[in-house]
């Protein structure tokens, strides 16, 4: 994939209607952070971090008053509260707990098969959309087992559909170098029996102990909160919530949210990608704090939050030089994001087309006959 560097210098070249400041034009107040927002303001700021940000702007488009409950589910308490209370434990399993206000099996490690898969079908699987570099990058990962189909979408054949199976029992094949000898044993004496069947209680077994194994490694590594989190979510360890709860973890562990506008990319770039779009998301989240903070300074008694463009500058990866353009921007992102043939696109969780889709109005340009530049960004890209 492209670095964000090479990629950013095609979009300065590109997006000349928009005169893109430089990254220290972007850059909020150095007092930002501790400026207050108010009940709302901090609730909504706070949705930032648990809701999905394409799900968050369908939200704000619509001027919902209460956006941070886009998630909340009947008969358990809101989540932004689960969130606030989850992000204050550092143990895995005691947050997936919290997270999913189950107190039998909430924490507990899963013991049964789990696809990933997306709203793209072909025949009865579903699958999602993908760059060759980010099929590259699934082909890396050691703990995933992944289906591939070509893309009717892409005759020129620069995505693919795709989707993959996380650790369990079933492919232990996949990563069976990283268990321990007694663990790898065991899985391959059931195998032998003809008893490594889903459902079975030896199927069940082996995949809670593998869940266990692969996890404590992770846990007891030196490395960073963004790369054990990286590594979590390829694993996988809870039968729901997963990225929530591994999101809630790595706040408590890093100090600090991790910010994506879309969060299925952690599994879609390597590493130091992933780093460097987690950085940019610091200084995204930062900007939008920033402009909520202004909009609060300027009239605490009725903020206009909503107003704001930073957002919809997020959204597009778009900051105009001037006040008028911003709210061109917002006008733009809020019109979109109204579209009910866009929110279908945000339901589904079709990220990599609502970023082609929005970037591409965004530049005036029509999908049906991009630039070469826009060809690059749609297909170098997809955040």
């Amino acid at each position: 994939m492209r670095s964000r560097i090479s990629t950013l210098l095609i979009r300065m070249v590109c997006v000349a209607i928009f005169a893109l400041p430089s990254l220290a034009h972007a850059a909020p107040p150095a007092n930002a952070a501790d400026a207050p927002l108010g009940e709302f303001g901090s609730k909504l700021y706070r949705a930032f971090e648990f809701v999905d940000f394409n799900d968050l702007l369908v939200a704000i488009a619509a001027g919902r008053k209460d956006p941070w409950a886009r998630y909340d589910e009947i008969g358990k308490p809101p989540l932004i509260d689960r969130w606030s209370r989850a992000i204050q434990e550092s143990d895995i399993q005691k947050i997936a707990e919290i997270i999913s206000d189950d107190t039998k099996k909430g924490g507990t490690y899963r013991e049964h098969r789990v696809i990933g898969g997306g709203d793209l079908f072909t025949g009865r699987f579903g699958y999602y959309r993908v760059t060759l570099e980010q099929k590259k990058v699934l082909e890396s990962n050691p703990y995933l087992t992944l289906y591939f189909k070509p893309d009717p979408s892409s005759p020129d054949g620069k995505a693919v559909l795709a989707r993959h199976e996380y650790p369990s029992a079933g492919t232990f094949h996949r990563f069976e170098n990283l268990l321990s000898p007694g663990l790898r044993a065991d899985a391959q004496a059931v195998e032998a029996a003809g008893k490594l069947v889903e459902g079975s209680p030896e199927f069940q077994s082996i995949t809670r102990r593998i869940i266990h194994e692969l996890v404590n490694q992770v846990m007891s590594s030196s490395q960073s909160p963004l790369e054990k989190y990286q590594k979590l979510i390829s694993i996988h360890p809870f039968s729901d919530y997963n990225g929530r709860s591994l999101r809630a973890w790595y706040r408590h562990a890093a100090g600090k949210p991790l910010f994506l506008t879309n969060w299925d990319m952690d599994l879609l770039l390597s590493y130091p990608e992933l780093e460097a779009l987690a950085s940019e998301g610091d200084a995204q989240l930062a900007r939008i704090r920033a402009g909520f903070a202004q909009a609060y300074a300027a009239s605490a008694a009725f903020p206009k939050f909503y107003s704001r463009a930073e957002p919809w500058e997020v959204a597009t990866d778009t900051y105009p030089d001037s006040a008028e353009g911003a709210q061109r921007i917002r006008a733009l992102g809020e019109a979109w994001f109204r579209n009910p043939s866009h929110i279908a696109l945000v339901q589904k969780k079709q990220g990599f087309d609502v970023d082609r889709n929005l970037k591409a109005i965004v530049r005036g340009l029509s999908l049906g006959t991009p630039s070469a530049c826009d060809a690059v960004l749609v297909m170098g890209d997809t955040k």
